[in-house]
Formats: C-alpha cells, sequence, structure tokens
C-alpha cells in the first residue's frame, strides 16, 4: 500500500559551546507535526521525531526514511538545526554531537551530500525537503546560476521539491523566546500559511511547493526577517501536493505583488526575490490572465539575464513561460519567434530529450498549428513524438 510519512527533525542543544543553543527546533517540529498529521490539511503519517540526536542516528535515520520505497510513495523530510558551510561551500547539519572542527564535519555531521545521495537512490516519486538552517540554500550547491551541477543525476526521482529558509549565504532567525517567537521565522511561516490555508496561493485548494514558497517568499520578505527562502523542484511538473487548503478556509487571493523594494532596503539580494517574482508571473497567466503575465515577464527577463545569466535555469524557465503565455494570450507569431532561439538554448544546454526542452518543444507545435501552419505543425510532432518517454511529456516548461 502507497504511504505519505513525513520525518521531522529538530536539534536545540549542542555538546559544542562554539554551536549555541537554539530556542525553535522542538516547538518547530511540534508544531509543523500538527499540521502535517491533521487529516484534513497534511494527512502525513507523521514518524517519531527525531530530536537532539547524535550525528549517527541522524544519518541511519535519514537512510532508513528513503530506502525501500514505492513508486506512489509521498515523502516529506523537515529539518531544524544549525547549518554550517565549509571552504568549498558544501552545506553540514549539525547534530548534537558534532564539534566545531572543520577538518571533521563529514564524520560528524550529516553532509548535505549524504541526504541528497538518500534522495537520489529513493524509489518514491514525489518527495518534498524543507531544511530550516543557516546557509540552507548551499543545500543544491552552484544553483544560483543555474551551473554547477546535475539535477537530475543527484536528485533522481521525478517530483522532488526542495525549500530552504534562506539563500546559501543567509542565516536563518531562530525562534525569540522573551519576545514572544516561540517558532523560527521560516517555520512559523510555514505552519501558519497550512494552518490558514493562505498558501494555497493559486486557490484551486491545493497548497504545492511553489504556492508555499511564494507565500513563504512575500512573508519573509514583509517581515524583514533578513532571509530569503530558495526553492527547487527536481523532474516534477508542479502536481506534488504539500497539503490541503484547510476545511473551511477561505481561498485566498492571488498573492499580489512580490516587494520591489530597492536594493538598499531588500531583505537580501535581488538574485534571491526574481525567482518568486518569476513564480508570481506564472500562477498570474494560469489563473487566467495570459496578456498580463506576458507583460510581467517581459519585464522581468532583462533582470534575470543580468542578475542570473542568459543560460541559468531561472532564465530558460521564464523565457519559456513567456512563450507559452504568448501563445494562449493569441499572439501566436511572436511566440513562435520565442520558441525557435529558446529551443536552440535548451538543446544546447539541457539536451533535446530533458523535461523542459520536451514541454517547450511540444508548446512550439501547438503554437505552430495556431498560427495557422498544420504542415509545420505536423512535422514538429513527427519529430518530437519517438522522444517522449513512455509515460508522455510535461505539458509546460517549469
Amino acid at each position: 500500500m502507497d504511504t505519505r510519512e513525513a520525518l521531522l527533525i529538530g536539534t536545540s542543544v549542542y555538546d559544542d559551546p562554539a554551536f549555541g543553543a537554539l530556542n525553535a527546533p522542538a516547538r518547530d517540529v511540534a508544531a509543523l507535526a500538527e499540521v502535517l498529521s491533521a487529516k484534513d490539511i497534511g494527512g502525513y503519517t507523521v514518524k517519531p521525531p527525531l530530536i537532539d540526536a547524535d550525528a549517527d542516528t541522524l544519518r541511519r535515520s535519514v537512510e532508513a526514511f528513503f530506502v525501500r520505497r514505492r513508486a506512489l510513495d509521498e515523502l516529506l523530510l523537515y529539518i531544524s538545526c544549525h547549518g554550517v558551510t565549509d571552504d568549498d561551500g558544501q552545506l553540514y547539519f549539525v547534530a548534537t554531537d558534532t564539534a566545531h572542527d572543520f577538518d571533521t564535519l563529514r564524520s560528524a555531521s550529516m553532509p548535505a551530500g549524504f541526504l541528497r545521495g538518500c534522495i537520489g537512490r529513493c524509489q518514491a516519486r514525489r518527495i518534498v525537503v524543507l531544511l530550516d538552517c543557516c546557509f540552507s540554500g548551499a543545500f543544491i550547491p552552484g544553483m544560483k546560476g543555474g551551473a554547477g551541477v546535475d539535477l537530475p543525476r543527484q536528485l533522481r526521482g521525478t517530483g522532488t521539491a526542495v525549500l530552504t529558509a534562506s539563500s546559501g549565504l543567509q542565516r536563518a532567525r531562530d525562534g525569540d523566546v522573551l519576545g514572544g517567537q516561540y517558532l523560527s521565522v521560516f517555520t512559523q511561516f510555514v505552519v501558519e500559511g497550512l494552518q490558514s490555508g493562505q498558501a494555497d496561493v493559486n486557490g484551486d485548494g491545493w497548497v504545492s511547493p511553489e504556492d508555499l514558497y511564494l507565500y513563504l517568499n512575500d512573508r519573509c520578505i514583509g517581515a524583514g526577517s533578513g532571509q530569503i527562502p530558495n526553492h527547487w523542484m527536481i523532474g516534477g511538473d508542479g502536481s506534488l501536493r504539500i497539503a490541503r487548503r484547510a476545511s473551511g478556509a477561505p481561498a485566498p487571493s492571488l498573492v499580489s505583488a512580490i516587494p520591489d523594494l530597492p536594493p538598499d532596503r531588500q531583505s537580501g539580494n535581488l538574485a534571491d526575490i526574481l525567482p518568486a517574482r518569476s513564480l508570481r508571473a506564472y500562477f498570474v497567466g494560469e489563473s487566467g490572465d495570459a496578456a498580463q503575465a506576458v507583460d510581467l515577464y517581459t519585464e522581468l527577463l532583462p533582470e534575470l539575464v543580468r542578475e542570473l545569466g542568459e543560460d541559468a535555469s531561472e532564465t530558460l524557465r521564464a523565457r519559456g513561460r513567456q512563450a507559452r503565455f504568448l501563445r494562449l494570450s493569441g499572439d501566436f507569431e511572436t511566440a513562435v519567434s520565442c520558441y525557435v532561439p529558446l529551443l536552440a538554448d535548451l538543446k544546447r544546454i539541457e539536451g533535446r530529450d530533458s523535461a523542459d526542452t520536451l514541454s517547450v518543444r511540444s508548446d512550439y507545435a501547438d503554437a505552430l498549428g495556431a498560427m495557422g501552419d498544420p504542415e509545420a505543425a505536423l512535422a514538429q510532432y513527427a519529430r518530437l513524438l519517438p522522444d517522449f518517454p513512455a509515460s508522455g511529456p510535461g505539458r509546460h516548461a517549469r
């Protein structure tokens, strides 16, 4: 029988005084367990939490959580603890017995690379990872510019969503008991968004990783927390469901804006905010206003190129979405003129049969047909069909 399970980890107490005690992790775990196990919200079977575990127990428990899984199992892993990076930018999750010695971190902690390996070998095809620690955005190294790591190879399972409390260079805020802040900033907003239903940003009755990311980004920036959540969706098409909108919760209105603050007032770099603005534009288009989405992407793309680069995955994804919404808005000729160079870049960077390339090739064929060139559309479909995986392509570039 397929399962829907969550493993929650919190480490507050550390043997080495160099790692100060944290206020929030145990409370974070308890609060998140309550909302994830609620039948009308998360619907997860929450395994006994790991609180203040040593490094060996941490690694063994995480590995055991991901092994011997079925393809349709749905898994969620949450970690709240200290996070540290070494001189190479590699992330390590600090256990209660970890020594503050960078020469022994690999054996005395749980390296992010170890966790990536566990996920990569897992047979489950629906995995969500929530990381609430300092420098958690370094979980997937080299991803700021969209280069430096082969994601499908490291995280093989279709539909692996990773949401982190901060970028790879930012600290994540702990709870402040004296100030009445009992949970960490990131986890507080996760719990708040799921309990209230407001994290269902697109109002479809479900909270997807994209919904939650956009909600968290909006809340963290608005609160001036000094941290910008990161999000990656690897090998999926946005169909993952973290939670239902809580029973009786009103359908939220679409998040109106990701603040376009001047650089001296931003709670992080512009490059950290741009992916959330891109996702907001996508939701605007999916809610039925394709023309407005095109305008938003037209404004956004020069900033993505300048901050992240022309070949960054976020830039390529935004170009695909812009072309798609041009097609949906009826501007078929402009859409086709966008698809042609985009496909050349996707084939060069990702290959002709990657999920994103196949999706854009399919959309391109649709645009050719809608433009009134059925022969070109049929020829494109004929070249495309042999490259489809047996399960069929995703429909949209994500």
